[in-house]
């Protein structure tokens, strides 16, 4: 029978590590570490700017169909106030017609100033303040004209 040659003692022996050297010539995308470094520090300020300007667009569009429902409820009110069938001011006719603005106004502005409660931050409370205004100084030449007409009818 054949026989198979052995061999005595370790076959394999410890060696120490070889004297292995690193420069850093780079990186993989090239310039050292310290321009890595600050790359990664302009990408990461880029991401901020970029979430910042997001969240910023988001907020002032949530703000605006804020104002744009308040808006409504403003237009809503002032319908109310001027055309409403039962207690519309342009409905009253002759002497009742001739003090109805000072009602009208003291209302809208008790109605508006809660709908303005309702506002938050600068922006929207500014938008709002526009609003209101543009729709009681139309209200008011509305009335104007109303109770400039019913005067002249009353008075023949």
């Amino acid at each position: 029978m054949p026989t198979i040659p052995q061999q005595e003692g370790p076959q394999i022996q410890d060696r120490g590590t070889p004297n292995v050297r690193f420069e850093n010539k780079g990186t993989a995308l090239g310039g050292s570490s310290g321009e890595m470094g600050e790359m990664v520090t302009r990408a990461a300020a880029n991401v901020a700017s970029t979430g910042q300007k997001f969240f910023l667009e988001q907020k002032k569009k949530a703000d605006d169909v804020r104002v744009t429902e308040q808006k409504a409820k403003v237009a809503g009110e002032a319908n109310r106030l001027l055309y409403d069938p039962e207690v519309g001011a342009l409905n009253k006719k002759g002497k009742d017609a001739l003090n109805v603005d000072e009602a009208v106004f003291n209302e809208f502005d008790k109605k508006t100033g809660e709908m303005e409660v309702e506002m938050s931050g600068d922006y929207q409370r500014e938008e709002f303040a526009k609003a209101r205004s543009s729709y009681r100084e139309d209200m008011r030449k509305e009335l104007n004209r109303h109770i400039s007409n019913e005067g002249r009818k009353y008075d023949e």
